[in-house]
């Protein structure tokens, strides 16, 4: 396993290959991450970021950073499913994104950024997204999709309930 280690923040590789920097990163051997470097998962490799007391993101094929001030993580690609313990009254982990911008409050929720868009689903708690100068919160079982455009669509997925059944509708004169 890597240890990365920047701050208060540290990351470990538990499979595939890492760079830090466009530097190869050697399995058990624990590296310093500065603010503003790179950190890349290549496709199929999975690491694990942590702040203690404050988040964890399990991230698969990923490029990542930390913004030169240390106060936002920079999602360019890949997937990172996040958890987070919510701090008194104010707004927690800020992840920017090529689409929009998204920030916890106390929750677990899952990004997904590919090429053409991103794509998140919360399972806990409340995130906040802002693309294109609109901002929108979302709630567990909420998802959405943001381009560079936008927002493309939200939803919110009903609950379960196996007494409901599908509407019966029959065609009328206005179909």
């Amino acid at each position: 396993m890597i240890a990365i280690q920047h701050s208060d923040w540290n990351f470990t590789a538990t499979q595939g290959n890492s760079t830090l920097a466009n530097q190869p990163l050697a399995l058990q051997k624990p590296v310093l991450v500065e603010y503003g470097k790179t950190l890349v998962l290549s496709p199929s490799s999975t690491g694990v970021l942590t702040r203690k007391d404050f988040a964890t993101l399990q991230l698969e094929s990923a490029s990542l950073s930390i913004d030169s001030e240390g106060k936002a993580l920079i999602l360019d690609q890949g997937i990172a499913v996040i958890s987070c313990q919510r701090k008194e009254k104010t707004w927690g982990l800020l992840i920017k994104t090529p689409f929009g911008e998204v920030r916890d409050v106390g929750t677990v929720f899952a990004l997904d950024v590919a090429s053409a868009e991103l794509r998140l689903e919360v399972k806990e708690g409340m995130v906040r997204v802002l693309s294109n100068s609109h901002q929108k919160d979302f709630g567990p079982g909420s998802k959405c999709r943001v381009n560079r455009l936008g927002f493309l669509n939200d939803e919110v997925s009903p609950p379960e309930n196996p007494d409901l059944k599908p509407l019966d509708r029959k065609p009328t004169s206005d179909d």
